[in-house]
């Protein structure tokens, strides 16, 4: 493990040469760890003069970190290790945060020697409009669950993703559906039909609210 750690960190592969090398020192025995311990330190000192951490401090959901500089690095990581410091080789780098619901956000960094570089714009919400027409007039309108207003509906600003729609109106079929929201793209067209059993009652109920709208 010795010689695998330090291959990787003459290569500038820190993150994976000091992961390797605390795998060994924990695992190797105490004698052959002390004995190599002047060039152990003399490889964490090497890490430490050529390299820098990138810090991206974000509690987000499907939280992304992609990392990419000259030559071939190019560091991943997703979770809460995306959130943990990135230690990467001296340089100039292309960073880009993405999280579920936002928008992703690239920017350029320089990392000098022994510095940590926060990455910490926050990341805009990504926002989508939802066109919901129906065939029937003063029908409630819902989108996951919450009320929005009643047909005819002027668009509705939502978040990027997945929504369940009902179109609901006494005396109708309830319409629901689920639709997938992205930019402008998210138009439901609800078909409401006359319910197939009503009371007389209720029937006369909704010919009168329906002559009003």
């Amino acid at each position: 493990l010795f010689n695998i750690g330090a291959r990787e960190i003459e290569r500038n592969r820190f993150a994976e040469g000091t992961a390797t090398l605390n795998e060994y020192e924990r695992g190797a025995p105490p004698a052959a760890v002390q004995a190599r311990q002047p060039q152990i330190a003399a490889l964490r000192e090497r890490i430490r003069t050529r390299s820098g951490v990138v810090l991206v401090p974000m509690q987000l959901e499907g939280l992304r970190v992609q990392i990419e500089g000259s030559g071939d690095v190019r560091i991943v990581r997703e979770g809460p290790e995306a959130a943990q410091g990135i230690r990467v080789p001296i340089g100039h780098y292309r960073v880009q945060v993405s999280a579920t619901g936002y928008r992703p956000r690239e920017s350029e960094i320089d990392v000098p020697s022994g510095a940590e570089v926060r990455v910490d714009q926050p990341l805009e919400a990504a926002t989508a409009s939802l066109t919901i027409r129906a065939n029937v007039e003063a029908a409630e309108v819902k989108i996951d669950g919450r009320t929005v207003g009643h047909t005819p509906l002027p668009a509705q600003a939502s978040s990027e993703g997945s929504h369940r729609i009902e179109v609901v109106r006494p005396g109708y079929t309830t319409f629901s559906t689920t639709v997938t929201a992205r930019g402008t793209l998210g138009v439901v067209e609800a078909a409401l039909q006359w319910a197939p059993s009503i009371s007389a009652t209720e029937g006369a109920r909704v010919m009168l609210d329906r002559s009003y709208h």
